[in-house]
């Protein structure tokens, strides 16, 4: 009996569901005419096309995403063929994790000031007075992404510290970390909200701590290529608690390649923030704006152990106002404002001895004017860094 039902229900099973008896076989011819189509021009945008939304329905994500980069390649514009690449990509790309380890020694003509970059887009200026410097300095980023679950996460860390001959109160250490998951949302466009959290030590005592979020949205096409929004709590030692506040910060980055001959590249970053600090004052509140503009040209070919040697002239401008003045200044001046200029210049050679290792020499002009007696200064500094990547 239990042979005679088993047999009946095989016979009927076809009859009583022919859909899901067919839809494998038919998606499997889908897909095998597809790829007779790409197999007789590999070039064809509508062949891949057809073949990457037959991989997809016949639930083989990995020749969809290979048959999507095709299209992507021969028709960057093509809106559905970037969506479904960015999408497929965060799901069939195996984990990966980057790892830079850098190393430099700079000299500093005057190093009264240190500058320290907050995640958030704080600029922390620090006046510590000392003349000319030599420091050794070391770093160690970390870039990973994986699948959590279904979705796929991307995490960064970041340490630094530094070594100053004379002025070993300039000796500075920093970390950070920030972690969200990646969505591909339309015609390719990333979106990352992520946390993100840093300290930061001078003269190996606790200086501040950060800690806020923020949206990035990476750009497959267009000169547009990263959009980053942010705002975060800052919290410093308490005789610094005048500096405690919040910020809002954006930044956007553009670039171009074959500007003006093949293999150069131009980049531009304008960025602007919004500090709001506990000092009744308004001195620790202020608006700051500002770009970089850096363009990258090849000199040579392999040269020197180098795979290749780019010439790399930079340029940063950036202004920063005050809401009010410094309640310690001898003389009320009013609402303190800051304009910077460091005009550089770079020597990046690549890939040394066919490893991924990159070094830099590099030169900056940092000329500060203030209206504040006493914050303005120049210097130049001139050194030579090394990243290793594993």
């Amino acid at each position: 009996m239990r042979r005679l039902l088993f047999a009946l229900l095989l016979a009927l099973t076809p009859a009583a569901f022919p859909a899901m008896a067919q839809a494998p076989a038919a998606a499997n011819a889908e897909l095998q005419a597809a790829f007779e189509q790409v197999m007789a021009n590999p070039a064809d945008v509508a062949a891949n096309m057809r073949y990457g939304r037959a991989a997809e329905a016949a639930g083989q994500p990995r020749k969809a995403l290979a048959a999507y980069e095709r299209v992507v390649q021969q028709a960057p514009g093509n809106a559905e063929a970037q969506a479904a690449y960015a999408r497929l990509k965060l799901v069939v790309e195996p984990p990966s994790t980057r790892i830079l380890v850098g190393f430099g020694v700079a000299f500093d003509s005057n190093a009264d000031y240190q500058t320290r970059q907050l995640n958030s887009g704080t600029l922390i200026t620090e006046q510590l007075g000392g003349g000319s410097d030599v420091n050794a300095n070391a770093s160690l980023r970390i870039i990973d992404e994986r699948l959590i679950g279904d979705m796929r996460w991307r995490s960064r860390a970041q340490l630094f510290g530094d070594f100053h001959v004379r002025g070993r109160n300039r000796d500075g250490d920093y970390g950070s970390l920030e972690t969200g998951p990646m969505l591909a949302v339309w015609n390719g466009i990333m979106i990352s909200p992520s946390i993100a959290g840093e300290i930061g030590l001078a003269d190996y005592k606790y200086l501040f701590h950060s800690l806020g979020f923020a949206l990035t949205a990476e750009f497959p096409v267009g000169y547009l290529k990263r959009l980053r929004m942010g705002v975060a709590r800052t919290r410093f030692e308490p005789s610094l608690a005048q500096r405690n506040g919040y910020s809002f910060s954006g930044k956007a980055e553009f670039s171009a390649s074959d500007v003006a001959f093949t293999g150069d590249a131009a980049h531009l970053t304008p960025y602007a923030v919004r500090y709001w600090g506990a000092a009744a004052t308004g001195e620790e509140t202020y608006f700051e704006t500002g770009m970089r503009l850096a363009y990258i040209a090849p000199l040579t070919g392999p040269a020197l152990g180098f795979s290749g040697i780019f010439l790399s002239p930079e340029f940063t401008v950036s202004g920063r106002w005050y809401d009010g003045f410094e309640a310690a200044a001898p003389v009320n001046l009013g609402a303190r404002q800051d304009y910077r200029l460091i005009p550089g210049i770079r020597l990046i050679g690549s890939e040394f001895l066919g490893k991924a290792i990159t070094t830099f020499v590099y030169y900056e002009y940092d000329r500060l004017r203030s209206n504040y007696v006493g914050h303005s200064h120049d210097n130049h500094r001139t050194g030579v860094t090394m990243v290793v990547e594993f």
